[in-house]
C-alpha cells in the first residue's frame, strides 16, 4: 500500500504539474505579444498591435471565464463554436487539477507519517517513467510535429472546427504553427520544474518522517 501511495502521489503531481503549466503559458498575454511581435503576426492580420493585445486580453479572459461576447466581438461563427469546445477542454483540465492537488496534498500529509523508503522510490520511478514518456513525445513533436497536432484535435474534439483558413481566420492568423510549438515547450519546461519540485517535497516529507523517528 505505502509503493501504491508513492505511484499515487506521481500520477496526481502530473496532472497538477501539467494543468498548472497550461495554464501559466495560456494566460500569458507578454508571451502572446512578444511571439506577435517577432512573427509578424502584425501584417499577417492587418491589425495593428494595439488591436492585437486587446484581443489576447479578450482570449485569455475567455479561457478564464467563457464569456461568449470576448470571442463573438473579435472572431467569426466557426472559431467562436471552436473555443466553445476549448472552454469545455479547460473547464476539465481545472476540475482535475483541483482534484490532483486535494490528492497530493492529502498524500503528503499521510507520507509524513510513514516511515517505510518503497513509498519514495515507488513515486521517483513512475515519475521517472512519466519523464521517459515526455521525452518520447518531444522526439516525436520534433520530428512529426503536424501529426502529432492533428492526433491531438481528434482525441480532444469531436467536430472538425478547429480546420480554420488562415486566408480568412483571424485566430488562424495570430495563432500559426510556431505559436503552438512555442506553447508546448513552454508547458514542457514548467511541467518538469513543478514535478521536480513535487518529487522534492515528497521526499522532504518522508525524510522528516524518518528523523523524527529516531529521535
Amino acid at each position: 500500500m505505502k509503493r501504491a501511495g508513492g505511484v499515487l502521489f506521481a500520477l496526481c503531481l502530473t496532472l497538477f504539474s501539467l494543468g498548472i503549466a497550461i495554464f501559466a503559458v495560456s494566460y500569458d498575454t507578454d508571451s502572446y505579444h512578444a511571439f506577435q511581435q517577432e512573427h509578424a503576426i502584425v501584417e499577417a492580420t492587418g491589425k495593428n498591435q494595439d488591436d492585437l493585445d486587446k484581443v489576447n486580453a479578450d482570449i485569455v479572459r475567455y479561457l478564464k471565464t467563457g464569456e461568449p461576447i470576448l470571442m463573438t466581438r473579435n472572431f467569426g461563427e466557426r472559431e467562436c463554436a471552436h473555443m466553445t469546445d476549448v472552454f469545455s477542454l479547460f473547464s476539465l483540465a481545472r476540475l482535475l487539477c483541483l482534484l490532483s492537488a486535494a490528492g497530493a496534498a492529502a498524500l503528503l500529509i499521510f507520507r509524513k507519517k510513514e516511515r517505510n523508503p518503497a513509498s519514495a522510490s515507488a513515486s521517483l520511478c513512475s515519475q521517472t517513467v512519466v519523464f521517459v514518456l515526455l521525452i518520447i513525445l518531444a522526439f516525436f513533436a520534433w520530428t512529426q510535429w503536424d501529426t502529432l497536432f492533428t492526433t491531438f484535435h481528434h482525441i480532444f474534439f469531436r467536430n472538425d472546427l478547429w480546420l480554420l483558413n488562415p486566408e480568412t481566420d483571424l485566430m488562424i492568423q495570430m495563432m500559426p504553427t510556431p505559436f503552438f510549438v512555442g506553447l508546448a515547450k513552454g508547458i514542457a519546461v514548467r511541467f518538469i520544474v513543478l514535478c521536480l519540485l513535487g518529487q522534492g517535497l515528497w521526499f522532504l516529507a518522508g525524510h522528516r518522517s524518518e528523523e523524527e523517528s529516531r529521535v
